[in-house]
């Protein structure tokens, strides 16, 4: 997202990319204020990025050429490493890692409840990376994230009433709860949710659906059948879907480097899927095991996401030979 901030700011954007922009700022007041952080960036930077000297020799003139977009952003990133480092030294687990923050692409901790997005807007995508095998992950400006398999498509159609997504091919989703529906739509059929992680694949065959946390309903043009965590919907094409209780869905989710994608997920479950992902026991303290975590990882080592993930939750963390503690 800094580099389209920093086409914005050049006068080099698109109408697409400076509505994705837009919307992006509106969706969440830290969006906002990283968007005047790298504006006021770019005011005090000189051609050689190096920030200007106010009524010095180095102050702006009409002839200085644009900032250089790489040095904007590496001024911008050490002011957030500064400022940064000043919250953490306050925090009282700074004694776990400095450095944690920096290793998570997404992640944050409430006490539960719906994420309401405005009502209108379409869903559309704010920020997004790629991974080593070509999947995509994104994040949505409702604060859903979805990881799109190579080869795969998505699309966000406007729709007033519900957040929409028309996929071909394969997605897993961490969707965000809301009161506006969020449905996935395919040639085959559609996933109704209000919040809950799963994944669609879709192709000429039919749909298959895997849900490991929530609630979903499958529906097609012969009926509807509601999938809860721990089930696989099926629906082939020409007939009504049907659900399947499946004892390790995790086992069908064949991405590469694994899915660490959490929506709202309570901390100790979280560990739990830590734990199958690392191969690594996890102990959470019973009174930490509800904090609910929304975070997404991509192919981070074990210390980095459990240094982030227990950081933002206010935990203690031990890594043992064989075991993470996580404590207060």
């Amino acid at each position: 997202m800094d580099e389209l901030i920093l086409k914005h700011l050049a006068g080099e954007s698109s109408d697409i990319e400076a509505r994705r922009l837009e919307a992006w700022r509106a969706s969440d007041p830290d969006h906002e204020r990283l968007f005047r952080e790298l504006q006021a960036v770019w005011d005090v930077t000189g051609p050689d990025g190096a920030p200007h000297e106010r009524g010095g020799d180095h102050a702006p003139n009409a002839t200085a050429g644009p900032p250089d977009l790489r040095l904007v952003l590496e001024e911008a990133e050490r002011r957030r490493t500064r400022r940064g480092r000043r919250r953490l030294i306050r925090s009282p687990w700074a004694g776990w890692s400095l450095a944690a923050a920096a290793v998570v692409a997404l992640v944050w901790v409430t006490g539960g409840g719906r994420t309401d997005a405005p009502s209108g807007p379409a869903l559309t995508s704010v920020e997004s990376t790629r991974g080593v095998a070509d999947e995509v992950t994104m994040g949505l400006n409702d604060g859903s994230v979805l990881r799109l398999a190579a080869a795969s498509t998505v699309e966000f159609p406007p729709d007033p009433d519900r957040r929409r997504v028309v996929l071909e091919g394969r997605a897993f989703f961490a969707v965000a709860e809301s009161d506006r529906p969020f449905v996935v739509e395919s040639g085959e059929g559609e996933v109704t949710v209000t919040g809950t992680r799963f994944e669609v694949r879709s192709g000429s065959g039919g749909m298959r659906v895997v849900v490991v946390e929530g609630e979903v309903t499958l529906s097609g043009p012969r009926g509807a059948v509601v999938l809860r965590s721990g089930q696989v919907g099926h629906l082939p094409r020409g007939e009504r879907p049907r659900a399947v209780e499946e004892a390790d869905v995790w086992g069908l989710l064949d991405w590469p480097g694994g899915l660490l994608l959490f929506q709202d997920t309570p901390l100790e479950r979280v560990a739990e899927e830590l734990g199958w992902h690392f191969r690594q026991a996890f102990v959470v303290d019973s009174a930490l095991a509800d904090r609910r975590v929304t975070a997404w990882f991509g192919d981070e080592e074990l210390d980095e996401v459990v240094a982030s993930v227990c950081l933002v939750a206010g935990a203690r963390c031990l890594l043992e030979d064989d075991t993470v503690r996580v404590g207060r």
